[in-house]
Order: structure tokens, then sequence, then C-alpha cells
């Protein structure tokens, strides 16, 4: 389908009725998060989704009853997210791209699947000439152009809008330029770790989260649910990620001290 109708109303319609197991599967995130806010006691208020692509956590965001500020670099998916809550007061599209400082950053943009568009270098490198990743089709990954885009902290957001609950980080390779755009540690965070190629990153975020919360602890999942039984400190998740042969984890962190509706931020009053 042409890009330039994934702003419209069709688009909308027609992503419903194309692709059933889409809804399928964000019928199941819905279930996934309702059930991880429901273990933390308090459902969350404000949740920051950085990488929101075209809107499915958004949406298992919004029915868990949070507001969503949603961050999406891609003109054409942030159209389409506006497009998508403009009647809904619980949700904020921000087009910009999430990183370490304000500025501009090179967009590189992969055919077809715009969730896997990235500002790493390294994440567009590794596409080219790389360890073969595959797209949700199983093709291999083609970049296709590029775009200048302004970039925004994590700071800077809570600053506009709020200290969230949750922080979802999809951001295909950025995830350490991320969280050093952030300097106080929230009651959740979630971030993806694309293996072997990005090991010694997503070793280096474990740490810097460890850094902003003394007593973190840690989970993941592959595609569906937490698969510890149990949350295990920052050493014990960096040994997992440097011992595994998986190719694909979502890491979730807990600040215990920080609870839904508390913080330990203190950013411009926040």
């Amino acid at each position: 389908m042409a890009g330039w109708l994934r702003g419209t109303g069709a688009f909308a319609l027609y992503r419903t009725l194309a692709f059933p197991e889409r809804r399928r599967h964000q019928r199941f995130e819905t279930i996934f998060f309702r059930r991880l806010f429901a273990s933390m006691n308090v459902p969350p208020r404000l949740v920051f989704d950085i990488g929101a692509n075209a809107g499915d956590k958004t949406e298992a965001f919004r029915k868990c009853g949070a507001r969503v500020v949603a961050v999406e670099p891609t003109p054409q998916s942030a159209q389409y997210m506006r497009m998508l809550y403009r009647a809904d007061g619980g949700t904020i599209v921000v087009e910009r791209a999430v990183s370490d400082s304000p500025g501009i950053a090179t967009l590189y943009i992969v055919a077809i699947f715009g969730a896997m568009n990235t500002i790493s270098p390294k994440c567009r490198d590794s596409f080219e000439n790389g360890p073969v990743r595959r797209t949700a089709d199983g093709s291999v990954p083609r970049i296709e152009g590029q775009v200048q885009v302004q970039t925004i902290t994590l700071d800077s957001l809570i600053q506009e809008h709020g200290i969230p609950d949750y922080i979802k980080i999809d951001v295909e390779g950025h995830e350490i330029s991320v969280l050093n755009g952030l300097s106080c540690a929230v009651a959740l965070l979630s971030f993806e770790a694309n293996l072997p190629e990005f090991r010694a990153e997503t070793v280096s975020c474990i740490e810097r989260l460890g850094t902003l919360c003394p007593d973190a602890a840690f989970n993941f999942r592959e595609h569906a649910d937490l698969l510890l039984p149990g949350w295990i400190s920052a050493l014990e998740m960096r040994r997992d990620v440097l011992e595994t042969d998986r190719t694909y984890m979502e890491i979730f962190f807990r600040c215990p001290a920080v609870g839904p509706g508390l913080n330990s931020c203190s950013i411009n009053g926040q």
C-alpha cells in the first residue's frame, strides 16, 4: 500500500480488515499490560510510548486507562497517529526521535516495515552488512531512504508532560542514547534488545538503569509473557544477556522505591 495512504482513514480501515492477526496481537498485549500494571497495585496514570510506530501499544495502554504520550519520528506514522487519536484527549502525539540531547538526526527508512526505521547508524549498518535480521514477513530489511528529524530527551518530555509511571522504548538500536537522556528513575520501563549485534549496548542499558535505581529489578520476555518467575538484580540480568543465545529480548526494569504516582525526579520541579 502506498505510503501516502498511511495518514488517512482509509488506511485505518485497511489495517483492521487486512491484518486480523494484528488485532489479535493487540488484544493479547492489552491483557499482558493489564496484568503487569495490576501487579504494581496501582494502574498507571501516564505512559510514554517511545517509538510508537502505528500505535498498537498506544491503544493497549489507553485500554489500560493510562494517558499516553506517543513519540514517533517517522512523518507518515506520526501523521497516521494524529489522525487515529485526533478525538482522544488522553493521547498526545509527539513527532520527534528520542535521544540523549535535543537536535537533528538522520532517520533511516526501512522499505515497507516502518517499525524498523532507526536513527542508529550501527543498526542501519547491521541491516546492510551485519548478521541477517528479518522483518515480520521473513524478508531482509532494506534501507530505502532517509529523512532529517528533530530529537528530544526523556527529561524534556518529563518537563513538558509530567512523570510517567511506565516508559516503553522501541528504537531499533538507539536504546542507550535514549536512556542517557533520562536523569531519574521511573516506576517501570522496558526496552528491546536485538542480539547478538547489540549485546554490549544492552549491558550498558542495564548498567545505566542500575545507576538510576540502585535496587533495580529486571525481568524479560520474548513475544508473550514474562519468562522469569520473579524479578532479578541488575547483575543477574547483565549475566543473562552476556550468556544468552536468544536473538531478541524485551527487558523490563522496575524501581521498587518508585511506585506509580510517586517519583524520584527533580526535573524543574517535577
